[in-house]
């Protein structure tokens, strides 16, 4: 008997799947997708539904882990996937039924995030595809597919965080699954690949691996998954860069922020191609460290447009805490406009001469820190004095996303785990 199995590169229901076909004995040629085209391709190959897995075997064409499990048992009864006692069925029913619906999509959308912020890690994730091309060119082509499948599947920071915070109570399930003998047993059965494929995949992220290790729930995975691609590096990971940030005293508007204000597009294009850049790229650490700068000197001449190019639309802007305590500022500005509102709103707090002088710049990463003295004068008495600044800021799409302000540059160091 031969069978074709469609699935996705790292996909976790795909390699269920296949364990299934394994566990069966099954003759079978996996074919891999690109992911979120997928959709598409499915349909023209006869498929009802958008999902992988897809299976065709026996002249049938069967989707979803759990359809394919029944089809199996159906085809081929011994070894089953499925045990005959009415009581434990009912059991694997449920787990299988809660692996699917409840698990399996933690880590997808954890690892979907996990790549946005170390785009390093993509090629790991393909080892072993069968997409019909080199995996040189897979990886070139990930990254745009990778943003895809996160808008797709909502891999959002917000949602990273829900399912973090969810992930104990679901490993808890897993092991109390696997105490009460409905999965870990001897005799793998449908809801053991379904979890153990989902726990094997978390357990490529080193933020999450600490939440799993030397726990029932790990001691599955690696019995059931015998090799499984992809990993990804904690964030403590990343090369942390610090380096001093020197600017001029006097300067204009360069050429390509000019170019960045007629063309904002063009200018969205270019720095999303920036924030494909893996963080270890000395082009990228190149091009941020002259962001910052002239950044920094545009907002010393007052030129705020200037400074906004590297905004998201979507910035949020946390000023300082003690402003927002004084009543001083909002709690948080949207946008360039915020931002714009903001400067405005304190220049009778600092005056219109208070200018950054950078001391150092500290790369993370997804995040940087910039650190400076902040010379002015007392709007009443014109006495000099001398405050420090630190700005965190948080990338995405090689924009930022949140700034968050601070008089204390030890508290912005803290901020960042440093």
């Amino acid at each position: 008997m031969r069978a074709t199995l469609f699935g996705v590169a790292a996909s976790h229901p795909s390699l269920a799947a296949e364990l299934m076909l394994r566990h069966k004995g099954v003759d079978y040629r996996r074919v891999d997708l690109p992911t979120v085209t997928h959709r598409a391709l499915l349909r023209l190959l006869g498929y009802p539904g958008k999902t992988v897995p897809a299976l065709r075997i026996d002249g049938a064409k069967v989707q979803g882990t759990t359809r394919i499990a029944r089809a199996l048992d159906a085809l081929i009864p011994s070894p089953p996937l499925f045990p005959d006692d009415p009581d434990r069925r009912r059991a694997v029913e449920e787990a299988d039924s809660w692996g699917d619906e409840v698990l399996q999509p933690l880590p997808r959308r954890l690892t979907l995030n996990a790549l946005k912020h170390d785009r390093s890690a993509l090629g790991s994730y393909l080892e072993g595809a069968k997409l019909g091309i080199p995996h040189r060119i897979a990886v070139l082509t990930a990254p745009p597919i990778a943003a895809a499948s996160r808008r797709v599947n909502r891999a959002t920071d917000e949602n990273a965080r829900r399912d973090l915070a969810a992930l104990p109570a679901a490993i808890d399930r897993v092991d109390e699954l696997i105490e009460r003998d409905v999965i870990g047993g001897p005799e793998r059965n449908a809801a053991d690949f379904q979890i153990a494929t989902s726990i094997s995949l978390l357990l490529t992220l080193d933020d999450v691996r600490p939440m799993i290790e030397g726990r029932p729930a790990e001691r599955l995975a690696r019995d059931v998954v015998p090799h499984q691609p992809g990993h990804v590096p904690r964030q403590d990971d990343v090369e942390v860069v610090r380096a001093p940030l020197p600017i001029q005293e006097r300067s204009r508007r360069t050429l390509d922020q000019r170019l960045a204000l007629r063309f904002p597009q063009l200018a969205a294009a270019l720095f999303r191609r920036f924030g494909r850049l893996p963080p270890s790229s000395r082009l990228r650490q190149a091009v941020l460290r002259r962001g910052v700068r002239l950044a920094v000197e545009a907002y010393n001449r007052r030129d705020l447009d200037a400074v906004a190019i590297g905004y998201s639309p979507d910035l949020e802007y946390y000023p300082y805490r003690e402003f927002v305590e004084a009543a001083l500022a909002e709690p948080c500005y949207h946008g360039p406009s915020g931002y714009h509102a903001y400067i405005d709103a304190t220049t009778d707090v600092w005056g219109a001469d208070v200018r950054l002088e950078p001391t150092e710049l500290i790369d993370l990463g997804d995040r940087f820190v910039l650190l400076a003295d902040m010379p002015m004068r007392a709007q009443a008495s014109g006495v000099p004095l001398a405050q420090r600044y630190a700005g965190v800021s948080t990338l995405k799409d090689g924009r930022v996303i949140r700034q968050d302000d601070f008089l204390d540059p030890a508290e912005a160091l803290r901020a960042v785990g440093l």
